[in-house]
C-alpha cells in the first residue's frame, strides 16, 4: 500500500516527532491509512451512535409492529393475507370452499337448498364450528346460531328440520384433523361471546356454554384459529363477529384489570367487559336542539356511539324512509327513552353523515356539514383533507 501522502496531493503527513516512544507504533499505521478507511472509521464511531434509533424515538417504528403511536390508538397497519375461494360448480351462490394460504383451517359455505351436496365433502365430516345465518323471524334482522360438533355434517343434518330460520351456513374445520371435542367447545364458547360483543346479529343460541379449560399452548392456537374464521366469515358476506367500532383498552380499564398504574398500557389485545376507546377516527359531534351526539368514520359508514343522545319525536320533514328507518331502531331496541329524549342503547351503523344526523335531530339535516370534530372541523373538510394527502 502508498503512503498516505501519495493520494492527497500536496498534503502533508503529520508531525508525530513529539508523540511518546509508546505511541510511535499508531503512527506508523496512521501514515499507511487509505482515506476511504478513515471515513469509514469516522463514520461508525461518530454518525452512527447518533443517528435515529426505532427505541429512541417511537414514531420511527414501523406500523406493521402494530404498537400504540398515540393515545389509545394502535397502528391498523397487519401484513397482507392471500385467500383461496373455490367454487364448487362456478356460481357464487352455490357451495364455496375458501382457506387462507399457510393456515390449517378451512371453511365451506353452502345455502341450505343444497345442504344434501355436501354429503360428498369429506371436509365437513370432521370435528368443527359451524354458523347458521338467516333472518331473525319476529324482528327481521340478520340473525345467526352457532353450534359445534365431532361430525360437522351429521349435526346439520338435525338442523334442517330442526331450525327454520337459516338460509346458508358456514362451517369450519382443519384440515390436519388436529381439533378435538375440547377444541370446538372451546371455540363455541368464544365465538358466541365475540358475536355478543360485536351486536351485528341476533343470536339464536339459547344459552351461552362455559368456557372449556384448556392448557396454554393449545388455548393459544385456538386464539389464533378465531382470527381465520373472523377472516374468512368476513370475505364470505359475514362480519358478525366484527365490531362496528374498533377499541383498546383505557388506562383505567388496563389498571383496573392488571393492578398497574394508569400511565402503563399494555401492548396486548383488550379483554373481555374491558372499558375501551374508539381509534382510530376521530370522533365527530352533532350539536342540535339540544341534543349531543358522538359518531366515527368507518370502512362502512358512520357509526354513531352509544350513549349518544336522539330527539323524541320526528318533524315533518323527516322522509318517510328515515322515518320507518327511526321507528325500526325504536322497535329492536336501539334507541330507548331517557327523559325527554331518546338514548342509543348501543353502537349503530349508518350508510352516511347525513342519514345519521337525520336519526338523532328528527328531521332532514345535512351530516357533512354538522358532524364536527372537538376542533370545528367539518365531516366534508376532513374528508377533503384526507383525500388530498
Amino acid at each position: 500500500m502508498r503512503p498516505f501522502p501519495a493520494f492527497i496531493p500536496g498534503l502533508k503527513p503529520p508531525s508525530f516527532q513529539r508523540l511518546p516512544l509508546r505511541l510511535q507504533p499508531c503512527a506508523n499505521i496512521w501514515r499507511h491509512l487509505h482515506p476511504l478507511t478513515l471515513f469509514r472509521f469516522f463514520f461508525m464511531v461518530v454518525c452512527v451512535p447518533f443517528s435515529p434509533r426505532p427505541e429512541r424515538f417511537p414514531r420511527c417504528r414501523r406500523v406493521s409492529e402494530g404498537k400504540t403511536v398515540g393515545p389509545n390508538i394502535r397502528c391498523s397497519m397487519a401484513p397482507g393475507k392471500s385467500i383461496r375461494i373455490y367454487l364448487a360448480d362456478g356460481s357464487v351462490t352455490g357451495i364455496r370452499h375458501g382457506e387462507i394460504v399457510n393456515w390449517t383451517g378451512q371453511a365451506i359455505a353452502c345455502p341450505r337448498t343444497r345442504f344434501q351436496e355436501l354429503r360428498e365433502w369429506a371436509e365437513a365430516k370432521r370435528p368443527g364450528i359451524y354458523f347458521l345465518f338467516g333472518q331473525n323471524e319476529e324482528t327481521g334482522q340478520d340473525s345467526v346460531y352457532v353450534g359445534e360438533a365431532e361430525v360437522v355434517f351429521d349435526r346439520l343434518c338435525s338442523h334442517i328440520s330442526g331450525k327454520e330460520f337459516w338460509t346458508e351456513l358456514v362451517a369450519f374445520t382443519s384440515k390436519d384433523d388436529n381439533l378435538t371435542k375440547a377444541h370446538v367447545r372451546y371455540l363455541e364458547s368464544r365465538l358466541i361471546a365475540l358475536a355478543n360483543q360485536a351486536g351485528r346479529y341476533v343470536i339464536e343460541n339459547s344459552v351461552s356454554p362455559q368456557l372449556p379449560s384448556l392448557p396454554r399452548a393449545d388455548r393459544d392456537a385456538m386464539e389464533e384459529f378465531i382470527g381465520g374464521i373472523q377472516t374468512l366469515l368476513g370475505v364470505l358476506g359475514h362480519r358478525v363477529l366484527e365490531p362496528l367500532v374498533d377499541r383498546i383498552p383505557t388506562c383505567s380499564a388496563v389498571a383496573s384489570s392488571t393492578g398497574l398504574s394508569p400511565a402503563i398500557k399494555p401492548d396486548s389485545e383488550h379483554l373481555p367487559g374491558q372499558a375501551t376507546t374508539p381509534a382510530p377516527s376521530p370522533i365527530f359531534q352533532l350539536r342540535v336542539s339540544n341534543l349531543f351526539a358522538s359518531a366515527v368514520r368507518t370502512d362502512e359508514g358512520v357509526v354513531v356511539l352509544a350513549n349518544s343522545e336522539a330527539a323524541s319525536t320526528a318533524q315533518g320533514s323527516l322522509s318517510p324512509g328515515y322515518r320507518a328507518f327511526r321507528e325500526r331502531l325504536i322497535s329492536m331496541g336501539v334507541l330507548i327513552e331517557n327523559g325527554a329524549k331518546l338514548q342509543f342503547s348501543r353502537d349503530q351503523l349508518f350508510r352516511s353523515p347525513s342519514q345519521a344526523a337525520a336519526i338523532v335531530a328528527g328531521y332532514t339535516i345535512n351530516g357533512r356539514d354538522n358532524w364536527k370534530t372537538p376542533d370545528g372541523m367539518s365531516f366534508a373538510n376532513y374528508e377533503n383533507q384526507m383525500a388530498t394527502r
